[in-house]
């Protein structure tokens, strides 16, 4: 199975693990069970329909990604049938068996508790007859925006605690760009604004469940447009395209879109990339200092179906570990974008300054003896990916950060 999987747009995923060097030098391939710990995030589960078939079959076809875990959550989610309510939003996480003994999951809604892994948190909480009873939605905390109205953006929270520390990882879906005509009307956009308003309230409920100093991670479809009146300056100056005049619809001009997707061009469309600082700024404000990995992947939105089942193509996500940088050269697929919407890097992994520390490996203590003249000990320097990835019909290509 694949390392990671996605919902129909703008799923993100985190795994870790202390040994995935060395699983990379035995093979070029890193095998699902190298991670200690593997957490999808998923999007639009069942989509505007709500569609049960899709949401059993997801649930099914999850733990068939790591048979060999040591747990595995299931599928957590939200399965109301209210529109009021409902986010499509889920998760899935898996625990190597390396890890299992001293790993546990907060269930939020009953004592706000650490259940331990071999309790069974799904089922921790027993029904009035003693009988114990799934409860997967308890394992998480999250809603939809006040103002998202029958759109399905929200967030949710979880927090798993290995040994004494303490990981909490934030699944977010925010508002999109509704109308071409809108979003390059002025800068910053109304959407723009609007997702400041989402991002405000996702901090106001979220922070006074979290310790800043425990490491975190906020990810998923932020929805984070660039520059729309400098986008297409740009590209009207560049490539002569038309003026964007459709609600739903832009110019189909190739030599504008083959130079989106190109990874060459990266740091050129990063320029118009200006939103997400000013959420991060925002973050700060709120006591949650945010970063980011350098971005090295083409725009993740919005793509035309992947439509290629050859499976050599992408049945390994790694190749061999790059010699000058140490980290794994991915073998990408390149997707042609869908000329409905300007490209925009919408996918993102963000973390805090003790995320950064769990990701680079500043975590690890060495001996006095051991200290280089920065601090630490090369050693401890641990190798990541932070990169994008393809996967059968999807309008997003999926982010994942591994480490």
């Amino acid at each position: 199975a694949d390392m990671y999987v996605k919902g129909k747009r703008g799923a993100a995923g985190v795994a870790t693990s202390p040994v995935a060097e060395q699983a990379a030098q035995r093979d070029s391939s890193i095998p699902i069970d190298a991670f200690d710990i593997v957490i999808l995030h998923l999007q639009e589960i069942g989509g505007k329909k709500r569609s049960e078939p899709l949401m059993a079959a997801l649930s099914s076809a999850v733990a068939r990604i790591y048979p060999n875990a040591g747990w595995c959550s299931g599928l957590l989610m939200n399965r109301n049938d209210c529109v009021e309510t409902f986010t499509a939003m889920g998760a899935v996480v898996f625990v190597s068996k390396r890890i299992y003994d001293i790993t546990s999951i907060l269930s939020f809604k009953r004592n706000r508790t650490f259940v331990a892994l071999e309790d069974d948190p799904v089922t921790y909480v027993k029904s009035a007859d003693g009988k114990a009873e799934k409860h997967e939605d308890l394992l998480f905390t999250g809603k939809k925006f006040s103002d998202a109205g029958t759109s399905r953006k929200g967030y949710m929270l979880l927090s798993i605690r290995i040994g004494t520390q303490i990981l909490n990882f934030v699944n977010l879906h925010m508002f999109h760009d509704d109308d071409n005509r809108v979003a390059v009307k002025a800068s910053p956009s109304e959407y723009a604004l609007r997702r400041i308003k989402g991002w405000n309230e996702m901090l106001t409920e979220i922070m006074p469940l979290i310790d800043t100093r425990d490491p975190c991670f906020v990810f998923g479809d932020l929805n984070t447009r660039l520059d729309g009146v400098r986008l297409t300056e740009f590209a009207r100056n560049n490539f002569s395209l038309a003026p964007i005049d459709a609600k739903k619809s832009i110019e189909k001009n190739a030599d504008f879109w083959n130079f989106v997707v190109q990874p060459r061009n990266v740091t050129q469309m990063l320029k118009f990339d200006t939103e997400l600082s000013t959420l991060m700024n925002v973050a700060g404000q709120f006591g949650l200092e945010l970063g980011e990995l350098p971005v090295q992947f083409p725009p993740t939105f919005t793509k035309e179906e992947f439509v290629d089942h050859d499976e050599s193509k992408i049945s390994n996500m790694y190749s061999q570990v790059d010699p000058i940088t140490g980290t794994y050269r991915l073998e990408r697929i390149l997707r042609p974008n869908k000329s409905e919407r300007l490209p925009a890097f919408c996918d993102r992994v963000l973390f805090n300054p003790d995320g950064l520390k769990l990701v680079s490996g500043y975590h690890a203590k060495a001996g006095p003896s051991e200290i280089a003249a920065d601090g630490f000990k090369p050693s401890v320097w641990k190798q990541y990916q932070y990169n994008s990835t393809v996967f059968d019909s999807t309008d997003h290509d999926c982010v994942y950060l591994a480490f």
